[in-house]
């Protein structure tokens, strides 16, 4: 499989150490949290295995062009607006998650239309450059931000003042049932492979189907990832005083330095790094929720320019600013647990479909 597969998955999962997920999946710890972790990999990383592997016997052909040429226009138009929806959203929970840590972490005196104001312009048009181009860019980040992140991660772990006492209690609530919730912020994480609905346009040439061995390598990955986002910020600030932090992972960070680090103070690297990863993840998933927008309405043309795509981008703009002024971070988080359970009934039918999908185009 191609190495931009791996780059989508993994800046999936690592800007959701920040976001909602782990505040969730925290506040949930004595109520099911290991089993929705364990449940939420293992279905993830079936589905996966099948959408990969059914996208790459189409080369070079997006899951828009591909629902087209199988499906009947009454589905595939309400369809691919409504998947475009969701891959907006996607972007929307973690931009404005950023647009509040930046505020509360970064600039107080700094107003929130500003701030938000200045994501968005980077954003906006981001989301419109080629898919190549943000494929490159993406590149660039994972490979700056990696070893970074490598090492943050082993500090925290191996922190004097890490409390493993917390994370053995948490692991003997194991038999608790988990919510539903649970397993669809779970899977959530490692959802990165949906991309390809729009990035397999850049591959051109056929690339062999994904192995067994690799959808379970990535499964290993995405579970050490979930655990860690989980039990890091338990294990070094408390079991019960985890509650009062809105952004966990955060708190963690700032109560780490780096003695004979050019930074001392492991909170400023950190924001460092992943407000750019959520950039660009929020590019991403703008650009791809656009593509299927695109794919979707009919095209308006003036001087010669389709201004659709601009249409698109100034409704996403003016959501954004609204939301970020009228919701609080309370009623962002309950918009963002709604929709990871709705994913998890999205991704049985999406990727049913496309292994229908694949089986018509191998008959005909």
């Amino acid at each position: 499989m191609n190495r931009y597969f791996y780059y989508l998955i993994i800046v999936n999962m690592l800007i959701n150490v920040v976001a909602y997920v782990p505040r969730y999946l925290i506040e949930q710890r004595f109520n099911g949290t290991i089993m929705s972790i364990i449940i939420g990999v293992i279905i993830t990383i079936v589905f996966l295995y099948v959408f990969s592997n059914s996208l790459s016997q189409f080369p070079g052909l997006g899951q828009p062009e591909i629902i087209k040429k199988y499906t009947s226009k009454w589905f595939s138009v309400p369809f691919l607006f409504f998947v475009g929806i969701l891959f907006y959203v996607s972007g929307w929970f973690v931009l404005l998650a950023f647009i509040n840590i930046s505020k509360m972490f970064i600039s107080p005196e700094m107003s929130t239309f500003l701030i938000s104001f200045l994501f968005l312009v980077l954003v906006g048009f981001g989301s419109m450059i080629k898919t190549e181009r943000i494929l490159y860019a993406l590149e660039i980040v994972i490979l700056f931000s990696i070893p970074l992140i490598i090492i943050i991660f082993f500090k925290s772990i191996f922190n004097p003042y890490f409390k493993w006492d917390g994370v053995k209690i948490v692991f003997t609530h194991f038999q608790e049932k988990p919510s539903f919730t649970g397993i669809g912020t779970a899977s959530y994480s490692l959802l990165g492979y949906y991309y390809l609905g729009i990035f397999n346009r850049s591959f051109k040439k056929k690339v062999k189907p994904l192995k067994f061995y690799q959808a379970f390598g990535i499964g290993i990955v995405g579970l050490l990832n979930l655990f860690t986002s989980v039990f890091v910020p338990l294990g070094l600030n408390g079991i019960d005083t985890i509650d009062n932090y809105t952004f966990p992972w955060i708190a963690t960070a700032d109560s780490m330095h780096m003695e004979f680090g050019f930074i001392e103070r492991v909170l400023f690297l950190f924001l460092l790094l992943y407000i750019g990863m959520a950039l660009v993840g929020v590019i991403i998933s703008w650009h791809v929720s656009l593509e299927y927008f695109k794919s979707c309405t009919p095209q308006i043309n003036w001087k010669n320019i389709n201004v659709v795509k601009y249409c698109y981008v100034l409704i996403f703009i003016t959501i954004i600013l609204i939301c970020s002024n009228f919701l609080d971070e309370t009623d962002v988080y309950y918009i963002t647990k709604l929709y990871f359970s709705l994913l998890v009934f999205v991704n049985v039918f999406v990727t049913a479909l496309m292994f229908w999908i694949k089986r018509r185009a191998k008959v005909e």
